[in-house]
């Protein structure tokens, strides 16, 4: 695993020629709505009423963009879940909830799973007969939530940026990915299209080949005036 403490410095960097200067203050001014519109989203049947209300107060009480993987670490629930392989087994993949999670934004409870995680996903990508191309998301290491160590984005599985916070990780994939020209990963493509939309409020042609009709009413909830 090649580790690169420099990246975000580097990144920022390229940004100077970029549009995209200066959108971590889109983050930070979007959150608190954004934030707001997840929970709303969050209902007792998609998780336990009790972490729901914990979620709840937690936001009532803090919120600023350090506290923001609480609540993203449940942002793929309210996706549809996507086919990103189709055909007949092992040449098929319709991805868990949890697999559209780690492609966004995953929670590793050890160095070794995350380690492990990376293997196994070059792996699972590299296995189909038209290998699926690994792309950047973003990753926290550490016993819970509240207790996060090392945060990383992962471009390649040999490829790994240590950023400070949860927040840089996830801001640092999103840009690293517009700088890079990648793609978002196949599963949680449509995950990292709403972050984009209506976090960091860019907007490009290439969205017209993401959104299908069953994200469109989650885009309107997420980006309505």
């Amino acid at each position: 695993m090649l580790l690169r403490k420099s990246g975000l410095q580097l990144l920022q960097d390229y940004l100077q020629n970029k549009n995209l200067s200066g959108t971590e203050n889109n983050f930070s001014q979007h959150w608190p709505v954004f934030a707001q519109r997840l929970i709303a989203k969050l209902t007792p049947k998609l998780m336990p009423s009790g972490e729901l209300e914990e979620l709840k107060a937690l936001f009532q009480k803090e919120k600023g963009v350090n506290v923001c993987h609480h609540l993203l670490l449940h942002l793929s629930k309210i996706f549809p879940t996507p086919v990103v392989v189709k055909g007949r087994k092992p040449n098929h993949w319709t991805p868990t909830k949890s697999e559209i999670q780690l492609g966004f934004l995953g929670h590793y409870h050890s160095e070794e799973e995350f380690k492990t995680f990376l293997h196994d996903k070059a792996v699972k990508l590299a296995s189909f007969k038209t290998p699926v191309r690994f792309q950047p998301f973003a990753a926290i290491v550490g016993p819970n939530v509240r207790n996060v160590q090392k945060c990383y984005v992962v471009l390649q599985a040999n490829d790994i940026y240590q950023v400070d916070t949860p927040f840089a990780a996830i801001d640092f994939t999103f840009k690293a990915s517009q700088v890079l020209d990648a793609a978002y990963p196949a599963e949680s493509k449509l995950v990292w299209l709403v972050v984009q939309q209506a976090i960091y409020k860019v907007f490009s042609d290439n969205d017209k080949k993401i959104i299908s009709p069953q994200l469109v009413p989650i885009l309107k909830h997420f980006n309505k005036k």
